[in-house]
């Protein structure tokens, strides 16, 4: 059989049979006692007269029961979905309105009335922008307002179809250093009025996702899905009048030499240990911290 070529063709959009498929997946089998008592029905229609539509109507409500109609209608629900999303596709969504039209005629048939499909009500020339959006005004937030702890990473990505923001803090308590990294993963998007937070504690801290609203910061963490794990470094002595900035042992084993390339200066004014670099230089401690941090 020869393959469609077409770039729009996808065979789940274009034909019918994907309403009764759902359907069937959705009801399963019909109770055999219902069956049974819509052919003993059938002996007194006059087949004759009946059309496939009116044969539905008179015996399809009977046997799926009003689970065929919540089918139908989340069936339905969904096509109108997918028909907001390819709206701009001209092609596309003319045959998702096709099969809305079906779906509408055979919750018709078995009585279930519903407010007719509005093809302009649905179609918008608005652009919603990239995927990653909204992530990305997260990322700003967090940046501007959080300023605890310096951050060294926050990006952004997909993971499953949905946003995810991936954090990387690092801190200093009681002569040791940690590490904090965390991700939050949106349940479908975020809003973008949204800034990551942390606050530290002996038992690893508190990762949550706060909203801006009226001024004031609401904690919306119950929306998504947050992790976050502490890592500890135990800091040796320094040597004398010596200064260090704790950078965590990525940073270290991955971006020595670009820190040195950025810095102008030689490997000899500093001195690299698992977590720490250190110098004698106090100035040149501090443009460290500066270049290392996000926020």
């Amino acid at each position: 059989m020869p393959q469609n070529t077409d770039p729009y063709h996808n065979p789940l959009l274009n034909t019918a049979s994907m309403l009764e498929q759902s359907l069937r997946e959705r009801l399963g089998s019909p109770d055999p006692e219902l069956v049974a008592k819509n052919m003993d029905a059938d002996q007194v229609l006059n087949d004759s007269a009946a059309s496939p539509y009116s044969d539905m109507s008179k015996q399809g409500a009977s046997i799926w029961d009003e689970r065929a109609a919540l089918g139908l209608e989340e069936l339905r629900q969904n096509l109108i979905h997918l028909f907001r999303e390819a709206s701009s596709d001209e092609r596309l969504s003319r045959r998702i309105e096709a099969l809305i039209r079906q779906a509408e005629g055979l919750e018709e048939c078995v009585g279930l009335e519903h407010d007719k499909f509005d093809v302009l009500r649905n179609m918008s020339g608005l652009e919603i922008g990239g995927r990653l959006e909204n992530a990305e005004k997260v990322i700003a937030n967090t940046t501007e307002h959080y300023h605890m702890f310096p951050i060294t990473e926050m990006k952004a990505d997909v993971k499953g179809g949905v946003p995810c923001l991936n954090i990387v803090i690092l801190g200093e308590k009681d002569g040791s250093g940690f590490e904090i990294t965390g991700s939050v993963m949106a349940p479908s998007d975020f809003d973008g009025n949204e800034a990551v937070d942390y606050v530290y504690s002996q038992r690893g801290g508190l990762m949550t996702v706060k909203a801006k609203s009226a001024g004031t910061w609401s904690d919306v963490s119950d929306r998504f899905q947050i992790q976050c794990s502490m890592r500890r470094y135990k800091f040796s002595a320094s040597q004398t009048n010596e200064h260090y900035a704790f950078l965590g042992e990525k940073i270290i084993s991955e971006g020595k030499d670009a820190l040195l390339k950025v810095l102008k200066t030689k490997e000899e004014n500093l001195r690299f240990g698992k977590c720490r670099v250190f110098s004698r230089d106090v100035s040149l401690i501090r443009r460290i911290k500066e270049l290392v941090r996000v926020n």
